[in-house]
């Protein structure tokens, strides 16, 4: 495996040095996931793998004569695999290989077979090639030999290595280069003492070549045995010891003398005790010959495909051949093919056995057994269990695309159409209209693609590709995704070192799904796989996604076996731990494809609904606030369409503008020609701005800076600090889909080498390096803290000082500072004398000693140079130190000469001031910004003079990786949720838990439990407080019920007494009438007992301190007050369990709000809404029930009582059901000289209708005077008394019962209504209803005729009284009563005139409100006129109209059903049944059972009843079923519409040509929900997410040089150095202050406005 490595290290390391200087990678990230287990890998020699090709390919030939073609397609794809599967052949095997698939190819019999075998020679050529056969043991050997042969002529004639440089350019550390050649010696002598038994164990398989090399190297050894070994060594070190650099000569002599006694001692001797001649003869024993000729030996794959050529042409293609020389041929490669492993051999035979006998070859088998001796004892790969570090890849989002799916014929037609229809058009508003038209036809994006594809053709054969009519969407893609990944991991190993570990992942596919194929979902899980492994697997080309073994094979995963540096020191097993883990891999593909891949993707991407787009540097990233959801991406159609309106104008004419925008720098950067961005976005220009400002404040601020002066003064100088140190990056930020990115420079900073005439730049670079090494050490030694540093504590400080991280400086102070002669500033600075500014100087001068001019130079480049800053003392008052904040942040002079040449267009004056601040920042703890600007300007001079080239590649990395057991181990822990925020809210708690418990401690208040009966605690608590009443008096009711009732679980336990003294230590405090005081009769307060006993110490002693009980008893008694607080303060910790959960619960709904509102209603312990999580959502069929009476639109009444007459239809239902006016008797008691009479008579001999004994009778004495009134209007006698005796089917008693039930029946009921019957809902309605407007002025007119005739009578008051006036007023005053005043019959006889005075007002009051309410009504329908009719009657009095149903009620089908039973799964008496059922539950039904109960008992006529559906459902049996009773199969269950229709019999065709008209009552509905057996809910279960996301940055690694080539060093520093500049971002001025190197130095120009000039 190391060899397979090491190969293809070599040929990526190839791939890398093709690539010139002047190209930069534009790498992509990726996202990492790792893992720590133990994993199965095959320890095989991957050129080995070529074996299995050879036999694959063998299963294809023998099926090509007579086999079907599924056979061979199906062994055809099993190739396909094999060669997908390989990463290295070598050349000789991939050339034989290719012969045999075109030769192959040639001889397939149909077009199927040849399409699917024309990718196999494609998919070959992609796989990397070794650059010779070297797996046989004497060319291993002779590689080892002159690898150490070069070794020992390096070392003793070229000094292996010079060491750390000191100082200056020519002076180095010789200690570190004695050492390293003692190192190289010793293994040189390591390796020759042992060169004669590896001879001894090699095969005799060495031909004349590998003898002579093996010679030249013995010869070049032994040339240096007489050689003085030192030499170089000694005259090297005698001028280092007049050097006065040497830190630690005893340190040198001791390496010196070391060397000298070993090659003196030990390696010469041994040199020249080597019997040379010797080691000659026996090697040249290795050589086997052929007769007088070395035997010249070949690896089996050339006699494998020989004899597949032969099967070929002499049995598939049934050619001729040549025989006898076939066999000679075949024959000579046998005895000379060479075999590595036994099955090789195996499969070879069974190879020359089968294409023999087919072809006619006569070989001896015995042949191949000569070379017996050369087959290692081995297998061929070995399935090996180890523990590894298993890295997944991820495409991130800048890399993935919707591939836009081609034009269509219609749509390129579109296209055409709509740039003819533009062209015509004259006016703007015309062609924005064409615009619109377009995207009402399609989605935005699309039009636009569309309008730019059918402009830039002419003709839809052009563009034509094949589509898939039924491939309705398109597959998620990326061809970013690079040849293959390295994984760069360095291990940490004791005392501080590392170890570096290279890695190789297996071959990508040029393309890679990365989402669902949403046209091929049946199917798209393995769901055996899933169900055999316990995880998710998908089926096809996504199936790498879930499956880690696939993802390996696709190279999206690298498996790093960790078993050789699995041992530690002393031998211990090695806990690893990892620095950092890179992963890199470069596009296969020259610069001009790379830069075509990157244009498709960003096409794909702006015409796609997610978008590209430049962002302005000021847009939040992260939407915490109100206002940063103003930056939110708009993806609305209206937005879209507003966005692309400016492709028509594109087309037309390309996007041009007078200065740079941001988007056309991009555009240069990406290599994008056409103009593909910046058409779209708006002309921001932050990259100019910047520009600007850093050009005028330079010359603003060069009178009063010397630095800034001699930046100014420099024009190279100047021309990079103005266009290239930019705070913000040189490059725009941009947005895909919701993600922003970035892109950032980066190289190996400290082997950057600028071009020769940019001597001040190379300068500027290394000061910069010499400042990079005290911005490490700040990020050393101050821990600049981050999220996941396992090495520190972190802190809510911590994580505050990150949230508050700014991109620039928000608060400004000022410092002391000393400067005097007698001070040395360096001093304090931990420096010796000049030491600061040597090192200053040798950075800036490259030379060790600094002239006086010098000095004077950068004493006044650096101007706090000579002070000392003073610490701050803590008393002092820091306020008072602020200079500005960001609220005053105002450089007044600065701002108006930037504001001469920047309008307030181009940007506002905040924004300006932000500016200003990063400017000084660049001056002030900003290296990021200066080491960027070296990148940028090499850039941006590749740019202008048209050298810039990019290729395309991916990146990711992860830190401080550590093996921890959360990593080895495999959870089960799940939670089953009823819905998705029920799973996200579970899953928070779950995790703050798991979290709060990961150090050994528990934290309380994350062990949330809510069990049921904790959540009914709750939900107690919560409405006790909506009611008025304080959390301390809720808890003190319960604290004193359960004291109180103690004693039932325990005679013993009588607690009653300590009550009051509770009450009187825990006073419930209450305010009346705003005053405060203490109710000491109230409850004591149990919410502040709980608070102590939570925070005591030790809660017994607590108690036993309250001093509560005394006796025998007492521990028993503490006891049980112990248990009791106990509970309660579990009721008290379950509502803050349910509160924190529902606001976990609004929070992944996204409603802040609600939890805003929660928190402050619990901090004043207010209105607390009820928890919405305690609540479970269940999947259900809802079924709207019904219980409908139907009533005779034919029904007439000729009666006396108004109510009849309004309202027939419900009259004659009345009587049906309870009793007609004539079957109900009465008996009076009537008054004589011999006694009382009793005198008979029934309802309908007084005129009292059906509807008055329901609507009149709710109070009974009343209703009876309304009786005794009617009989003695007929009879002229006042009864004394109202009896129920009499001859009639029913008496008074008897009937008023069921009346009071139809009352309340009435009372809830409502109108049947057109949308009551249709089939589904949500359809307008056209049905056709009575308007009551008849009825309306019937009661109309009654009422005004009664007013009239008290009118009359009330002029009359003054005549004499008389019998006639009495009566004719009795008789008003009762039919008053008729019409609703329940109170007309209530009066004195001497009061009756004003009574009717008062009767009078009010029916006039209630007619002038009836005509006021039809005035103001807007539609005069059945709604205003029935309103008023119950305004002027009763209130509960039921006026209902006939209507005419529209098209949506299915007439037909409701006549049908209520004409008889339709449904097989209702009986006889189900009904029935069902209505009782209904009625324990449902009042409107109970009244319904009742009134059914009076009829049966009184042997009447009974309601008929009849089912009815909306819409039917029927049975596999086709029979109809009704969904409020059991069905036969659940499948049936769906919404619908049920009803229970009594008198169904008046639902009945229409005689009339006006059709069917019907009235009825809805008397009750109701909804069942029938859960479904199978319900969609959520879990949620333990992930251990790793943490590293992929980078928000696009990396554009830049060459450090400007010659030579890439390599794969160069590539690791680069990525390294963008995090050493990521590290540089995060030291802050303050920081800064507290090195004492940096404290006097920076920054290095005040923070303050210029003066006036």
């Amino acid at each position: 495996m190391n060899n397979s490595q090491n190969a293809l290290r070599n040929e990526n390391s190839h791939k890398m040095a093709l690539r010139g200087v002047q190209t930069s990678f534009l790498m992509f990230p990726v996202r990492l996931e790792t893992k720590f287990r133990e994993k199965t890998v095959n320890d095989i020699y991957e050129p080995d793998r070529a074996y299995y090709c050879f036999c694959a390919l063998w299963a294809v030939l023998r099926l090509l004569k007579n086999s079907p073609e599924e056979k061979i397609l199906a062994k055809t794809e099993t190739l396909k695999e094999e060669i997908e599967g390989l990463d290295l052949i070598y050349k000789e095997d991939k050339a034989l290989l290719r012969d045999l698939l075109t030769r192959t190819g040639e001889a397939l019999r149909s077009e199927k077979l040849r399409e699917a075998w024309a990718p196999l020679s494609g998919l070959l050529d992609d796989v990397s090639t070794s650059p010779s056969v070297i797996d046989n043991r004497v060319s291993i050997f002779l590689n080892k030999l002159e690898k150490y042969t070069r070794l020992l002529e390096n070392t003793v004639n070229n000094i292996p290595y010079n060491g750390v440089r000191r100082f200056t350019t020519d002076c180095y550390s010789k200690t570190v280069m004695l050492r390293t050649g003692l190192r190289h010696f010793r293994k040189i002598l390591s390796y020759l003492r042992s060169i004669k038994e590896e001879i001894a164990a090699l095969p005799a398989i060495a031909d004349k070549a590998q003898t002579d090399r093996f010679n030249r190297c013995l010869d070049r050894i032994e040339a240096l045995k007489d050689k003085d070994l030192f030499y170089s060594y000694n005259h090297v070190l005698m001028a280092m010891h007049r050097s006065p650099y040497i830190k630690n000569e005893s340190s040198l002599n001791k390496a010196f003398f070391s060397l000298k006694d070993f090659i003196k001692g030990t390696m010469t001797p041994f040199l020249r005790s080597i019997d040379y001649s010797s080691l000659r003869k026996d090697f040249n024993t290795r050589r086997r010959t052929l007769g007088k000729k070395d035997r010249k030996f070949s690896r089996y794959t050339v006699l494998a495909s020989s004899l597949m050529h032969l099967y070929l042409q002499g049995y598939v293609c049934g050619r001729d051949i040549d025989r006898p020389a076939a066999s000679r041929r075949i024959a000579a490669l046998c005895r000379n093919s060479r075999f590595n492993y036994r099955c090789e051999k195996k499969w070879t035979a069974g190879l020359l056995e089968a294409i023999s006998s087919r072809v006619g070859l006569d070989i001896p088998k015995a042949y191949l057994d000569e070379n017996d001796s050369l087959i290692k004892n081995s297998h061929m790969g070995y399935m090996v269990r180890q523990k590894s570090l298993c890295v997944r890849i991820y495409p991130d989002t800048a890399s993935l695309a919707q591939m836009v799916r081609p034009l269509t014929e219609d749509e390129f037609e579109l296209g055409r159409q709509f740039w003819t229809r533009y062209g015509e058009a004259t006016d703007q508003k015309s062609r924005d209209a064409l615009w619109l038209g377009m995207c009402d036809l399609m989605k935005a994006h699309r039009a636009a693609y569309v309008l730019k594809q059918s402009h830039a053709h002419s003709s839809f054969e052009e563009i034509r590709q094949a589509v898939d009519e039924d491939r309705i969407f398109t597959v998620p893609m990326t061809e970013l995704m690079p040849d293959r990944f390295a994984l760069i991991a360095n291990l940490k190993l004791s005392a501080g070192k590392t170890r570096t570990i290279w890695h190789y992942g297996h071959r990508l596919p040029s393309r890679l799904q990365v989402g669902l194929d949403l046209n091929e979902l049946d199917g798209a899980v393995d769901e055996a796989g899933s169900r055999q492994s316990g995880q998710l697997l998908l089926n096809g080309s996504l199936r790498w996604m879930t499956d880690y073994d696939e993802a390996e094979r696709m190279g999206m995963a690298v498996t790093l076996p960790l078993k050789a540096v699995q041992k530690g020191r002393r031998g211990s097993i090695r806990k690893f731990e990892f620095e950092s883990v890179f992963v890199y891999g470069i596009l296969d593909n020259n610069e001009d494809q790379c830069e075509e891949k990157l244009r498709n993707l960003i096409s794909n991407q702006l015409y796609s609904e997610s978008s590209f787009s430049i962002l302005d540097a000021d847009t939040p990233t992260n939407i915490l606030t109100d206002e940063d959801e103003n930056h939110l991406f708009d993806s609305s159609d209206a937005a879209q369409a507003d966005r692309f309106k400016v492709q028509p104008e594109l087309c037309l004419h390309p996007f041009e503008s007078a200065e740079e925008t941001d988007a056309q720098i991009l555009e240069k950067l990406f290599r994008l020609n056409d103009g593909l961005i910046s058409g779209f976005d708006s002309p921001q220009q932050d990259i100019l701005l910047m520009r600007k400002v850093n050009r005028i404040l330079l010359e603003a601020l060069s009178p009063v800076s010397n630095l800034i002066n001699f930046i100014n003064g420099n024009e190279k100088l100047k021309d990079y600090f103005v266009n290239d140190v930019l705070p913000r990056g040189a490059f725009p930020f941009f947005r895909i889909g919701d993600q922003p990115y970035g892109v950032l420079p980066a190289c190996d900073f400290k082997y950057l080498c600028q071009r020769r005439q940019s001597w001040v730049l190379s300068g500027v670079k290394r000061v910069l390096t010499m400042l990079t090494r005290h911005w490490n050490a700040i990020v050393s030694s101050e821990k600049v803290a981050y999220d996941g540093d396992e090495s520190r504590q972190m802190t809510d400080r911590d994580y505050l000082n990150i949230l508050s991280c700014t991109p620039s400086s928000t608060t400004i102070w000022k410092r002391k500072m000393v400067k005097s002669s007698i001070v040395n500033p360096e001093y304090f600075r931990g420096m010796k004398k000049n030491g600061q500014l040597m090192d200053i100087v040798t950075a800036l001068f490259e030379k060790d000693r600094h002239t006086r001019q010098e000095e004077e130079l950068i004493l006044s480049i650096f101007p706090e140079f000579e002070t000392v800053p003073l610490l701050v003392d803590k008393d002092d008052d820091m306020a008072d130190s602020v200079v500005m904040g960001r609220e005053n942040a105002e450089f007044p002079r600065l701002l108006a000469r930037l504001r001469n040449e920047i309008p307030e267009s181009e940007a506002s004056d905040e924004k300006l001031r932000n500016c200003i601040v990063e400017f000084h920042d660049l001056f002030s703890y900003r290296i990021d910004a200066w080491l960027m600007g070296l990148l940028n300007n090499s850039i941006r001079q590749k740019i202008d003079n048209g050298e810039h080239r990019i290729v395309l590649g991916c990146y990711g990395w992860v830190f401080n990786l550590k093996e921890s057991p959360l990593t080895e181990d495999r959870t089960n822990e799940y939670i089953l949720a009823p819905s998705i925020n029920h799973a996200l809210t579970g899953a928070v708690l779950r995790s703050s838990y798991n979290n709060s418990c990961k150090n050994g401690d528990r934290d309380y208040d994350m062990s949330v439990n809510l069990s049921s009966e904790r959540v009914r605690s709750a939900l107690r608590i919560i409405e006790g407080i909506r009611n008025g009443l304080s959390l301390g008096s809720i808890l003190g009711c319960d604290l004193e019920r359960l004291i109180h009732e103690a004693y039932k679980s325990d005679a013993r336990c009588e607690l009653d007494s300590c009550i009051y003294p509770l009450r009187t230590s825990f006073p419930l405090v209450t305010q009346n009438k705003g005053t405060e005081g203490v109710d000491s009769i109230s409850v004591l307060n149990g919410a502040s007992l709980l608070k102590l006993w939570r925070n005591a110490p030790n809660k017994r002693t607590w108690l036993e301190s309250l001093e509560l009980f005394s006796g025998s008893n007492r521990d028993i008694r503490y006891d049980a007050l112990s248990r009791i607080i106990d509970r309660v303060d579990d009721e008290y910790d379950a509502l803050t369990d349910v509160v924190l959960s529902e606001s976990i619960y609004k929070l992944a709904q996204g409603n802040r709000e609600a939890v805003d509102a929660l928190r402050q209603a619990m901090d004043q312990m207010k209105h607390i809404p009820d928890p919405e999580i305690v609540n479970i959502p269940v999947a259900s069929a809802q079924i709207d029930g019904h219980m409908v009476i139907a009533l005779n639109t034919e029904a007439v009444s000729d009666g006396p009582g108004l109510f009849a007459k309004v309202e027939p239809k419900v009259d004659e239902w009345i009587c049906r059901t309870i009793a007609s006016p004539e079957e109900i008797g009465v008996a009076f008691g009537i008054p004589s000289p011999s006694g009382t009479i009793l005198s008979c008579s029934t309802l309908g001999e007084l005129g009292v209708s059906a509807s008055e004994l329901v609507y009149l009778s709710a109070d009974r004495k009343t209703f009876e005077q309304f009786l005794k009134a009617s009989y003695c209007l007929k009879d002229g006698v006042y009864p004394e008394f109202v009896s129920s005796a009499g001859n009639a089917a029913f008496t008074l008693e008897e009937v008023l019962l069921p009346a009071s039930h139809m009352r309340e029946l009435l009372e809830k009921s409502r109108i049947l209504r057109n949308d009551d019957l249709v089939k589904e809902t949500g359809h307008s309605c056209h049905a056709s209803y009575d308007t009551l407007e008849a009825e309306y002025y019937k009661v109309h007119e009654e009422l005004s005729r009664l007013s009239s005739r008290i009118n009359a009578i009330l002029e009359k008051q003054d005549a004499p009284s008389g019998n006639a006036l009495l009566r004719e007023a009795f008789e008003l005053m009762t039919e008053c009563f008729r019409t609703g005043q329940m109170t007309a019959l209530d009066c004195e006889e001497s009061r009756i005139i004003s009574h009717l005075d008062t009767l009078n007002a009010n029916m006039l009051k209630k007619i002038a409100e009836a005509e006021d309410m039809i005035a103001k009504s807007s539609e005069k329908d059945d709604k205003a006129y029935g309103e008023a009719i119950r305004h002027m009657l009763v209130p509960y009095f039921l006026t209902v109209p006939s209507f005419r149903p529209d098209s949506n009620v299915d007439t037909g089908e409701l006549l049908d059903q209520c004409s008889g039973n339709r449904y097989s799964n209702i009986g006889p008496l189900d009904l029935e049944h069902y209505l009782t059922e209904m009625s324990a539950v449902e009042e409107p039904m109970m009244h319904i059972h009742q009134l059914r109960m009076f009829g049966k008992c009184n042997d009447r006529e009974i309601p008929r009843l009849a089912a009815v559906q909306f819409p039917v459902v029927k049975g596999s049996d086709g029979h109809k079923e009704w969904l409020a009773m059991e069905v036969s199969d659940e499948s049936l269950v769906r919404d619908a519409f049920t009803y229970v229709v009594m008198n169904p019999e008046n639902f009945k065709a229409p005689q009339a040509k006006d059709g069917l008209r019907i009235a009825g009552i809805v008397a009750d509905h109701w909804i069942e929900r029938i859960p479904y057996s199978e319900q969609t809910a959520a879990v949620t279960f333990n992930y251990d997410q790793p943490d590293a996301e992929a980078p928000q940055s696009l990396l554009l690694a830049v060459s450090t040089k400007h010659s030579h080539r890439w390599s794969e060093k160069m590539m690791i520093n680069t990525m390294k150095s963008a995090i050493h500049m990521v590290k540089c971002r995060t030291v802050t001025p303050e920081l800064l202050g507290k090195k004492s190197w940096t404290s006097g130095i920076f920054p290095l120009i005040e923070y303050k406005d210029i003066k006036n000039d």
